[in-house]
């Protein structure tokens, strides 16, 4: 079997674009999820775990606000 290296990729499908609402119905649906499973104590373990990435979102808004963005993004990568 030989491979065409000169043939062109196929086009790759466009995914749609994200919007509040698609946002909105992807964070439903996966609550729904853990609903259904009744994972409460993994739904209590991810808000517990939530609190101290208020204080980072709140500095990395900051940067924001002041134009700062190399801190921004330097913030944002170590939350990620």
């Amino acid at each position: 079997m030989t491979v065409d290296l000169y043939r062109k990729p196929a086009k790759s499908a466009a995914l749609p674009p994200i919007t509040p609402t698609a946002v909105a119905g992807f964070v439903a649906g996966l609550l729904e999820g853990f609903v259904i499973e009744n994972n409460l104590s993994e739904i209590e373990k991810c808000a517990n775990q939530a609190s101290p990435l208020e204080a980072d979102l709140a500095k990395v808004i900051a940067d924001i606000e002041a134009k700062d963005w190399a801190n921004a993004a330097e913030e944002l990568v170590a939350i990620a």
